[in-house]
Parts: structure tokens; sequence; C-alpha cells
């Protein structure tokens, strides 16, 4: 994929990603050392439907409000009340959602405030048993119809890892473009943050 080097095309996101290795960054983050890349996917949420975003016929969808029981995974989220979940529910046990806000997010991996035009698409989680079915392309799909008709948004915008190939794969099937790269680097109280485009396929 374009903005991603031939490591990562190789599989060394697959070691990136790794459970140890993600706890392991998540101490180094603890001590207060951050060292994090999010690249800007956006696409605007009135174009066609992708015809590829139809989940296995059992997967049933609800947009909700965060109130009452939060999916686990999100427990220590920043949630607030405007915010939208998309559930994805298998035979009735939740395999996947994602949260849509349209208000300034806290970005745990940048260690700062993001504000975003239109409506901003986080916390993608598909269950590992239920991965590799287009459950994952199908909660975005709804995450752009709910960002036009909850929040009235004509952008829908994610961050996503240079590392995570599965999610870019996923908003690169629908449309979404990634257009620019936040890095942030700091310790012990000192930070850098860093924002460029990314270069666009020509034609």
């Amino acid at each position: 994929m374009e903005h991603t080097s031939m490591p990562m095309r190789l599989g060394l996101w697959r070691v990136t990603r790794h459970e140890r290795v993600r706890a392991l960054y998540d101490r180094l983050a603890d001590r207060g050392v951050v060292l994090a890349q999010l690249d800007r996917f956006e696409r605007e949420t009135t174009g066609p439907d992708d015809p590829e975003s139809d989940p296995p016929d059992r997967v049933r969808f609800r947009v909700d409000r965060p109130a009452g029981a939060v999916p686990s995974p999100l427990a220590d989220a920043p949630l607030a009340p405007g915010d939208r979940f998309v559930l994805a529910r298998l035979e009735g046990e939740r395999v996947g959602h994602c949260v849509l806000s349209d208000r300034p997010v806290f970005v745990p991996e940048l260690a700062r405030l993001l504000r975003v035009d239109g409506a901003y698409c986080w916390r993608l989680y598909v269950r590992p048993s239920a991965r590799g079915c287009g459950i994952g392309t199908a909660i975005v799909a709804r995450a752009l119809a709910a960002a036009r008709t909850a929040f009235d948004s004509d952008l829908l915008q994610a961050l996503v890892a240079p590392d995570n190939l599965p999610s870019r794969r996923t908003f690169a099937r629908l449309g979404f473009d990634p257009v620019e790269r936040f890095t942030t680097v700091g310790a012990y109280g000192w930070q850098l943050d860093r924002r460029r485009p990314l270069a666009q396929p020509s034609g």
C-alpha cells in the first residue's frame, strides 16, 4: 500500500501488533515515553456504498449512544453523551464496534487532543475469532451512514497506524484516502508534535 514501508508490507506489522510488543509500548507510555505515528484517513459520507461492505447474514448492527453497558475494550475510553457506537452482533454476542464523535477527542497514542472537520471514527475493533469475514468493513460502512444521519456530517475521518495493515485495508476498501501523518515523540514532560501531508497518487 502507499505510505507503507516494505518491512510493513512483508509482515513486520504482525510483530509490532503482537500482544507482548504492545504491552511493552504501553509500559513505556505509562512512564512518560511517547513515540507514535498515525495517518489520518478521510472520505466524504455521501459517496457510493461499497458492494463489499455486506457482512455475513447472521451479523446484526445497531447505532446507539454510550449509555448503560459499554463494550469492555472501550471501558477506559473518554466517551461523551453525544457520541455514537456502531455495534455488530453475531447470534446475540457483540463481535465488533467503533465509536463516532463530532467533537475534539483525546488520542492517547499521540498524547494530545485531536480536532477534525466532520465526524471522527475511532476505536474500531473486531473480535479476533470474527475477523476476516468483512465485519470490520461493514462497521465502517455503517459508520459513514451514521455520521451523515446522526451528525449531519459530510466527512468522516479516522487515524490508523502505519503498521496496522488490516485497518488500512479496511478503510482503503471503502474509498478512504490517507491524507496526513501525525508524529509524536516525547519523554518525561517534553513532547514534539509534527504533522505533514501525505502525497496522493497521481491521476
